[in-house]
């Protein structure tokens, strides 16, 4: 594919004379019958892999020579493969960024390579845009892992890895006839009688997995210089620095210490499995039961959908990476997109491919977007949860989190879009391109009907509601409210009557009269007597009192102005 072989920038770097920092070690490794070679800074711990074009380059520079000597050293040995002008202006940059490169620095190339002075800055700033993904240094462990190294040997060779072998297939073929059992019992992980439990154990198993990692490493021969605290969309979890695994030499060295903490886990995972099992027989319902309920949860679905996914920058990616033998996939497979973006929606002809290999970059394509579709999937579910989660800091939390994953990269492209120099013949289309793609992506969200919904049972209430009762019994003789009719305070809604109580009224009534006339004539005859009747007719006129209200109940009147719901 053709390659603009020369670079305006050349003048700017072509008499430097760099060459690797004195400390700087290099390691040989096979990828796919290739030597590939690995550079690493063992103060930094920073690495980097050169193909072995780029690796013959950088063996050139021995201080001595320019890069323009080396880079026609290197066309001549390899012609067609030599890299062009701009990709050795983005080799030594991204050497010197990464602390590997020595070179006197003329005032003109210092704005092109000279990086190492912000790194940390960079550094800081990428950790406070990744607010729900923070690392936390706290202290070298290497002493402690020299400590341990003897005790855990026995259990790092290969006829421990083999028993590990046989212990996991016993103890996953007396589980599964109870899975169905197991997978019932799921809702009692969320209940917050066993929120505090699962912290506790998450942390717990997570720290055994770390130590595995770490362990693993450093019996293999690396190091392992830093361990700390992450926080996962705030939660904290356990980190150790294997990275110097990176350097070995043998493959499947690599991928024991990317899966060494995933086997630490399945080893635990077999031990709560038993105690689980155990306890569902004699000791149902039990907190023993129910912590090793949270062992196997959180030591074989995590695992799985986190460490030993290969789309999310974990145990399972780095474990592909090597068994592809595609390094740096993740960053290679994002510019691959870009490349086909540029060469294809652009029409950017010059623009440089990732891989000379067809087989390579359609792989890494597949890989792109599948990495891209499930960050975007697991982003808009953390921000939906922690904004949903945490009421006005959870949605603080959320903005700053979509300015940092959508805004800003957002930004950069749009910057790169309508000032990069790479796009000057191109820019009409390319701007022309994206406009229509983002016009077609909003009318694909905004007019195309999705059947989505949600169900939910619950109760709607009026603010202002008052209960229509029946106080008095009788037999309804006027109806005059229907449903959802208008009615003001003190409207009739409905009229009923009770014969039995309108002629105890009478009773009362008449009864109350005859006491009346006795009080009048014991006043005049008798005083005993008139006294009596006196007596009596308070409790009659009380008696008829509560009977007038009965009957006053019987006209039922709106207590507001609202509407009737039957």
């Amino acid at each position: 594919m053709d390659r603009p072989t020369f670079s305006q920038s050349w003048s700017r770097v072509n008499r430097l004379t760099p060459r690797l920092r004195p400390h700087v070690q290099i390691r040989r490794q096979l990828f796919r019958g290739e030597p590939w070679h690995v550079v690493q800074d063992p103060i930094s711990n920073n690495f980097f892999r050169l193909n072995p074009v780029a690796y013959f380059f950088v063996s050139m520079l021995d201080g001595k020579r320019t890069v323009d000597e080396a880079w026609r050293l290197t066309l001549d040995k390899f012609g067609d493969a030599a890299p062009t002008q701009q990709e050795v202006i983005g080799l030594l940059g991204q050497l010197n960024q990464s602390n590997l490169l020595r070179v006197d620095l003329s005032a003109d190339a210092a704005p092109l390579l000279e990086r190492h002075r912000r790194r940390k800055m960079k550094h800081w700033a990428g950790q406070a845009m990744s607010i729900l993904f923070m690392r936390f240094p706290l202290f070298n462990p290497d002493r402690m892992l020299t400590w341990c190294l003897p005790l855990f040997r026995p259990v790092l060779t290969r006829w421990a890895l083999i028993l590990w072998v046989g212990w996991i297939a016993f103890w996953i073929t007396r589980f599964l006839p109870e899975l169905g059992s197991f997978v019932r019992n799921a809702e009692n992980v969320l209940l917050p009688s066993n929120w505090m439990w699962m912290v506790v154990l998450f942390i717990g198993i997570k720290a055994i997995h770390e130590f595995g990692h770490g362990i693993v490493c450093k019996r293999l021969g690396g190091v392992v210089p830093e361990i700390g605290i992450m926080l996962l969309v705030l939660f904290p979890a356990p980190f150790v620095d294997a990275t110097s695994s990176w350097s070995f030499p043998d493959k499947w060295k690599r991928l024991l210490v990317a899966g060494a903490g995933m086997l630490f886990e399945l080893g635990i995972a077999g031990i709560g499995a038993m105690v689980w099992l155990w306890a569902s027989e004699h000791h149902p319902g039990s907190l023993t039961q129910q912590l090793a309920y949270n062992v196997v949860f959180l030591a074989t679905v995590t695992t799985i959908l986190f460490n030993a996914n290969p789309l999310l920058r974990f145990d399972g990616y780095y474990m592909l990476s090597d068994v592809l033998e595609i390094p740096n996939m993740y960053e290679r497979a994002q510019r691959q997109l870009k490349w086909l973006i540029q060469r294809y929606a652009y029409g950017m002809t010059s623009a440089t491919p990732v891989s000379s290999s067809g087989s390579e970059r359609r792989r890494l394509t597949l890989y792109g977007i599948c990495a891209l579709c499930y960050r975007v999937l697991i982003l808009t579910g953390i921000i939906l949860f922690i904004s949903g989660q945490l009421k006005e800091a959870g949605i603080a939390l959320a903005i700053w989190s979509a300015i940092a994953w959508l805004m800003i990269p957002l930004g950069k492209a749009l910057h790169w879009l309508f000032s990069s120099p790479a796009l000057t013949e191109h820019r009409a289309r390319a701007i022309g391109v994206t406009a229509f793609v983002v016009v077609a992506v909003g009318i694909g969200i905004g007019l195309v009907p999705v059947e989505e919904h949600r169900r939910a049972e619950g109760v709607v209430e009026s603010a202002e509601r008052a209960d229509i009762a029946v106080l008095t019994e009788g037999f309804v003789t006027e109806v005059r409210m229907k449903a959802g009719q208008r009615v003001r305070q003190g409207d009739i809604l409905l009229i009923s009557d009770n014969p039995d109580l309108r002629a105890h009224k009478q009773q009362l009534e008449a009864r109350l009269a005859q006491r009346r006339l006795q009080r009048r004539k014991g006043q005049a005859q008798d005083l005993v007597a008139g006294n009596i009747a006196a007596v009596q007719i308070v409790a009659l006129e009380d008696d008829l009192r509560r009977t007038n209200q009965r009957l006053d109940e019987l006209v039922i009147r709106s207590p507001q102005d609202g509407t009737v719901i039957g």
